[in-house]
């Protein structure tokens, strides 16, 4: 029995001899790529990184990564989770599913993703965006308590985040019944007239295609749902940055004017 135990480690170790890994700095050109959001070039490395390191997470985490369907990419982060659970990436990847979930609404599932992340994760790079997304699902539910103790661990945890401005603006207008009484009024007429949104409000108008991703990718960080629409305006191709979906132009109006506060952007009314 000795003997075969022996072997069993022997023939252990010269597996993980022969599985080549990735070098750290090919991996770190691969986080590069994807900080920097270089879709293109991802792609072109996928079938490699797949076929040269079959059991390695990084090919999986770039493949869920560039899946421009919602739906899909967040089974793959799913299945990476339940592959890696305890791999670097993921914080990164249960903060990707809770914006899906987010932008779908669905915020109870958002919260279990992001508590995961600041209870298990505090000094994680992202743990801060993890934090903000949180108050804004919690603010979504109303849930106004937690998200004022929440927003008073943030900024004791946080204070140094680029965040902070954005979160003592939450912590104001939580201050502001009227804010609160908006929401639940536009909560209310969504309720009463469902079908397809008619309106969004836009954020960006750009002659270059990549430049307008690059603004949805921005803005998307935040936790809206976000979408490129391309017209052509006085002969000339635009490609068009929108947030959400609203019934009325007034829910539209009320939202920009919200979002206006937040973040200092300008945006427009238009017809989907």
């Amino acid at each position: 029995m000795k003997h075969s135990k022996r072997f069993i480690i022997s023939a252990g170790v010269l597996l993980s001899i022969c599985v080549p890994a990735i070098s750290q700095d090919f991996e770190a050109q691969i986080l590069k790529m994807i900080e920097r959001n270089q879709i293109a070039e991802l792609k072109k490395n996928l079938a490699m990184l797949k076929r040269k390191y079959p059991d390695s997470p990084t090919p999986f985490y770039v493949e869920a990564f560039i899946e421009k369907d919602g739906e899909r990419a967040v089974g793959l982060y799913k299945a990476f989770l339940a592959r890696f659970s305890d791999n670097q990436h993921v914080p990164n990847v249960k903060y990707k599913i809770a914006q899906y979930y987010f932008a779908r609404g669905s915020y109870h599932t958002a919260l279990r993703y992001l508590g995961d992340i600041w209870e298990k994760h505090p000094d994680y790079p992202i743990a801060d965006d993890a934090g903000y997304l949180g108050i804004r699902c919690l603010i979504a539910l109303e849930q106004i308590d937690q998200a004022e103790r929440l927003i008073k661990r943030f900024l004791h945890k946080y204070s140094e985040s680029s965040l902070t401005k954005l979160v003592k603006v939450e912590q104001k207008l939580i201050e502001d019944s009227d804010y609160f009484q908006r929401k639940v009024s536009n909560q209310a007429d969504r309720s009463k007239k469902p079908g397809p949104s008619k309106y969004a409000i836009q954020v960006g108008a750009f002659r270059d295609r990549d430049n307008a991703y690059k603004h949805k990718e921005n803005v998307s960080k935040w936790g809206y749902s976000v979408e490129v629409a391309s017209r052509i305006i006085n002969n000339h191709l635009y490609h068009l940055v929108w947030i959400g979906g609203f019934d009325t132009e007034q829910q539209a109006l009320e939202f920009g004017e919200i979002f206006k506060k937040r973040y200092g952007l300008p945006f427009r009314i238009v017809q989907k």
